[in-house]
């Protein structure tokens, strides 16, 4: 191996190992404040200049595997949300799990009264004659989750962390004839 080093007129160390071993040889060019890639003859300012689109190319993977990441069935979403399995009569609407900046589901669908008696009795949920329906000081609810078109009558069954470890807030809207249903789920 040969190393031989030389000081450049702008202060930098300049750099040059070589080697041979009958068969193969290669080099290795360093200017230390300056490196440069032989194979490529890239410097490092080429490089330097370029980090900004490798920095941005991270963080737009980054985001698109963190969208992903958001991506739930509605039968999923009801289940998580209700924490119940998705009876048959459930027709789902619309629903919505966002799990980047906040870990929250929003559900709108349709249900056979029975079928919703029996998750609202299994699950610990209180009733409230008269719902508060100020949903337009809820930030970030989807533009389609509007308990307030429920009517006259609608009524609220809220669920909140008990201490059988169910650490989740839940909140029904649910209309006069307890058909059609609102739900918003989150972690306390």
């Amino acid at each position: 191996m040969i190393t031989q080093n030389q000081q450049g007129l702008d202060g930098s160390i300049k750099s040059l190992q070589a080697t041979r071993d009958g068969a193969f040889s290669s080099a290795i060019a360093e200017d230390v404040i300056r490196p440069a890639c032989l194979s490529s003859g890239r410097s490092a300012a080429s490089v330097r200049r370029k980090m900004p689109y490798i920095t941005l190319m991270f963080l737009v993977g980054a985001l698109l595997a963190c969208i992903g990441c958001d991506r739930t069935t509605p039968a999923e979403t009801f289940q998580t949300a209700t924490r119940k399995p998705m009876p048959s009569s459930v027709r789902i609407i619309n629903s919505r799990t966002r799990a980047v900046t906040a870990v929250d589901h929003y559900l709108h669908f349709t249900i056979s009264p029975e079928d919703l008696a029996a998750i609202v009795q299994g699950g610990g949920y209180n009733k409230d004659e008269k719902p508060g329906l100020d949903f337009h000081l809820w930030k970030g609810r989807p533009a389609w989750w509007t308990p307030e078109r429920l009517g006259p009558g609608a009524v609220e069954f809220s669920h909140t962390p008990d201490e059988k470890g169910d650490a989740w807030r839940r909140r029904f809207f649910v209309n006069s004839t307890s058909n059609e249903v609102y739900c918003y789920a989150a972690p306390d």
